[in-house]
């Protein structure tokens, strides 16, 4: 038997309500199809008042660059994902350096010691 999803927290579901009554909006936007605009629109200003209500008791903090970051367009964990991969591909970098120099150490030490 499949697993129920965990129910949604009324802030999850205020922001589902939300973008569905975004999507609608859009949707008749780009289609010219300007029946009942004004009763979507109504409704999406609805959702926003019950998704101010539900964040109220959040205590969910987002950095302000990332709301600006999606304020631009642009998309905060791709490029939170680039960082992370950045950083890892630096560590290996600074890894095989420090390698470099303990092979070089342990061979300085072999040929100081063979000289004595």
């Amino acid at each position: 038997m499949a697993q129920q999803p965990p129910p949604l927290s009324s802030l999850n579901q205020a922001i589902e309500k939300a973008l569905e009554s975004v999507t609608e909006c859009e949707r008749s936007l780009n289609t010219g199809e300007n029946d009942g605009l004004i009763n979507k629109m109504e409704s999406l200003v609805n959702h926003f008042t019950l998704l101010r209500e539900a964040s109220s008791t959040d205590e969910t903090e987002i950095p302000i660059s990332v709301v600006k970051q999606i304020d631009e367009g642009k998309r905060p964990m791709a490029r939170m994902v680039e960082r992370i991969l950045s950083v890892g591909k630096t560590n290996e970098v600074t890894k095989g350096k420090a390698n470099v120099f303990a092979e070089f150490e342990k061979s300085l030490e072999k040929e100081l010691g063979e000289k004595k």
